[in-house]
């Protein structure tokens, strides 16, 4: 709670953050207020994360917030009751800033790009890989941009074909590419493609949204 909710302070510092104890806290809270969005612990005393999503739900007037499950499980079947919970999206433990800031920008809309751009960008970080030598850094820059327009046109092409194998080798290649760059949610995303073990197209379409909106600001910041 303390990782989150610090995590939470940088990428979204005018958050107003409730913290509950147990499921059954998370519940009375939500019977007297309207969150915009809801970190939920699977694991909890009093009431686990499923049940307090269930009740959540259930609540009149009806709390329509996005519910994000926090789970150190990283199976199918657990995903799945999650979301039979009522839950949106599903974030691993241990929770990274990269990873919460994805979500923030996918359920909240109102993400600030300028606020936390070295987190889509860090060019520092850039600078530091080619030892602080301007020059070379905007030719790796350069190549990047290329690499990234390159990217998305063929993401699309695997995705017209439905082919896992070539989803797979363009993620690998572009968390390289992300990585070297300072790319870091784009690194997140790419990571997602590169590890997909079947195909499945409501999985992919949300993979490539996410590498698809990063590209776009990327290609922006380093413009």
């Amino acid at each position: 709670m303390l990782l989150a909710k610090t995590i939470i302070r940088r990428i979204a510092p005018n958050a107003e953050i409730y913290e509950a104890a147990n499921g059954l806290e998370a519940l009375e809270y939500c019977r007297m207020n309207k969150p915009n969005l809801i970190l939920m612990d699977v694991q909890m005393p009093e009431m686990n994360g499923y049940e307090a999503t269930k009740h959540i739900r259930q609540l009149n007037p009806m709390i329509t917030a996005p519910i994000i499950a926090l789970t150190a499980g990283n199976v199918k079947s657990e995903k799945e009751k999650c979301l039979a919970a009522g839950m949106d999206d599903f974030l691993l433990k241990p929770i990274v800033e990269s990873t919460l800031a994805l979500a923030f920008e996918k359920w909240l809309h109102f993400y600030d790009v300028k606020q936390a751009s070295h987190l889509h960008f860090d060019k520092e970080l850039v600078l530091a890989n080619v030892g602080n030598d301007e020059n070379l850094m905007k030719q790796v820059l350069q190549l990047t941009r290329n690499e990234l327009n390159d990217s998305e046109f063929e993401i699309a092409q695997a995705l017209n074909a439905e082919d896992l194998t070539m989803l797979n080798l363009i993620g690998h290649k572009l968390y390289g590419t992300a990585m070297t760059s300072g790319l870091k949610l784009l690194a997140v995303a790419s990571n997602e493609m590169a590890n997909l073990e079947k195909y499945d197209r409501e999985t992919v379409a949300e993979i490539y949204s996410k590498i698809s909106t990063e590209i776009k600001t990327c290609l922006k910041l380093i413009s």
